[in-house]
C-alpha cells in the first residue's frame, strides 16, 4: 500500500486551485478520497483533534476516515 504525505502547501494549492474556502476543506477531502479510494489517518497535538472532528462531522467521512491520533500533553 503507497502512503502519501500531503504537506501544508499542498494543502494550499488544493483550495486555490479549487476555490475553495478554509471551511469547505473538510467535504473537499472527503469527495476527492472518496473518488480516488483513498484513506485518511490524521495525527494531531495542538489542535486538540479538531481535524478528525471537522471531517467525521459531515456524512460520508466513513468511508475515508480510517483513525485519528491525537497526543495534547507536551511531554507526550
Amino acid at each position: 500500500m503507497e502512503v502519501k504525505i500531503v504537506t501544508e502547501q499542498d494543502l494550499y494549492n488544493m483550495l486555490e486551485k479549487a476555490n475553495l474556502r478554509a471551511e469547505d476543506l473538510p467535504k473537499k477531502v472527503i469527495a476527492e478520497f472518496t473518488a480516488k479510494k483513498l484513506k485518511l489517518a490524521t495525527a494531531e497535538s495542538c489542535t486538540g483533534g479538531l481535524i478528525s472532528k471537522l471531517i467525521t462531522d459531515l456524512t460520508g467521512a466513513s468511508t475515508v476516515f480510517d483513525c485519528g491520533v491525537c497526543s495534547y500533553a507536551n511531554d507526550i
